[in-house]
């Protein structure tokens, strides 16, 4: 069968000796032991047979006729309609005991879900469970510990559900760390909570700057046991980390980690986005600043044995707006499809009354909406982040060229490479078999 090599590739030159073949789209790598070796669509081949099958079954080589692009494009479909999951993001309060300048939510409103939204919330989901494999619930907020309670009373409403229907069901939680004791540790691990995620910007003087408390105390002592009692008692712990130019030196955070034994949790990098902050334009990294950066963190990270997300292929992928099975919903029972929306009455996109879902008209902008402009169609790392986050395209400003390198792609368009080489360099690629002996046909 007439092979060709996939679009998707990335060529990178481990040393004198090592070639890596990366596909983007399987996400499978190749490592070759010769010298210069041809690798993108344009180029002719001959192969050993045994090999042509290896790198075909790799996704290095595809066939001559094969539409890559059609093929990512049909798997952002399938996952845009999908209907084997419901995914439900609750924010049981908007209320919060910090004060973090870069917060996203609008300021001011502290509502939180009434036994009315609880109800109509619970009969909701029982309307739109009946025929999904699975129901995944987020926790958000504001601080969704600060109403614990609706998160026990909907979380047993919820579990009794799916043991009725035959769905699985899996819960997580994102909050700022601070009332997390062993009290409610208990409290939400009966509640079927198996994954946490808690905010740590880095050490306490750039915690108490970043994250600072509505009381004016500094929390971050309480933070750091609410970090060693999640370790105790749920298997996915993991810490997020906002990256902006007043934290970007990760060693102290990193020592910090080392300091307090805490290497068995997962960090998470993310960008600090020109909305989040208050502290001016030149204090957040457009994304090729924040993919170094990212490299920086590596590099150090991998020396430590400490577990975290900046991996070549460790992209979140689809944007989960783009899934229209997915909704987070916020005390009144206030719709949106994209979290960060959440408690924005303008950026709203439906509400549920009587159990029901009642789309406004900017709902629609999330189903006819589409990544796959021409630029994208033609970039390598499509399969990577099929386009970015929908709603940030939304934004795009007509006669603005760079505007989505700058705000939108992948930093793996400017550092998979350079995370490539530390995570298969030295023993790993020393370890390889592989020969390959390609010639130009």
């Amino acid at each position: 069968m007439p092979y060709k090599f996939s679009k998707y590739n990335l060529g990178i030159v481990l040393d004198n000796e090592n070639t890596l073949i990366a596909n983007t789209a399987t996400r499978k790598i190749h490592v070759c032991k010769t010298g210069k070796i041809p690798f993108s669509e344009q180029v002719e081949y001959r192969i050993e047979k045994a090999i042509e099958m290896e790198l075909a079954k790799k996704g290095i080589l595809v066939k001559q006729d094969e539409d890559e692009v059609q093929k990512v494009i049909t798997s952002y479909e399938k996952h845009k309609f999908s209907n084997n999951s419901l995914s439900v993001t609750i924010s049981p309060t908007l209320a919060c005991n910090m004060n973090c300048p870069y917060c996203f939510e609008k300021k001011g409103s502290s509502a939180s879900m009434n036994s009315k939204d609880e109800v109509g919330l619970v009969q909701f989901i029982r309307n739109n469970l009946p025929g999904k494999e699975s129901l995944d619930i987020t926790w958000f907020g504001g601080e969704p510990l600060m109403n614990i309670g609706s998160i026990e009373r909907i979380s047993d409403r919820l579990i009794r559900l799916c043991s009725f229907s035959g769905a699985t069901y899996s819960a997580g939680i994102f909050t700022n760390g601070v009332l997390l004791n062993h009290a409610n540790a208990i409290r939400l691990k009966r509640c079927r909570i198996s994954s946490i995620r808690i905010g740590l910007d880095g050490h306490r003087e750039i915690q108490d700057i970043m994250r600072p408390a509505k009381n004016g105390i500094s929390q971050f002592d309480a933070v750091i046991r609410g970090i060693k009692t999640s370790l105790d008692h749920f298997p996915q712990v993991a810490i997020g980390v906002l990256v902006g130019r007043k934290n970007s030196d990760f060693t102290p955070l990193l020592n910090l980690i080392d300091q307090h034994n805490l290497k068995n949790l997962l960090i998470h990098l993310s960008r600090l986005l020109p909305e989040e902050t208050i502290y001016g334009e030149e204090n957040h990294f457009g994304v090729e600043e924040y993919a170094e950066k990212e490299v920086e963190f590596a590099r150090l990270a991998s020396t430590t044995g400490i577990h975290h997300t900046v991996k070549s292929f460790n992209e979140s992928g689809i944007c989960s707006a783009g899934n229209l099975s997915h909704y987070a919903i916020d005390p009144g029972l206030r719709v949106t499809r994209c979290w960060y929306n959440i408690n924005d009455a303008q950026k709203s996109d439906g509400s549920i009354i009587d159990g029901n879902y009642i789309p406004n008209n900017r709902d629609s902008l999330w189903a006819e909406a589409t990544p796959f402009d021409s630029e994208c169609k033609n970039c390598r790392f499509l399969p990577v982040c099929f386009g970015g986050c929908l709603k940030d395209r939304f934004k795009i400003p007509e006669n603005n060229p760079s505007y989505k390198k700058d705000n939108i792609c992948t930093p793996r368009l400017f550092n998979m490479g350079k995370l490539l080489e530390i995570e298969f360099g030295n023993n790993q690629v020393n370890q390889s078999t592989d020969a390959i002996m390609i010639s130009n046909a």
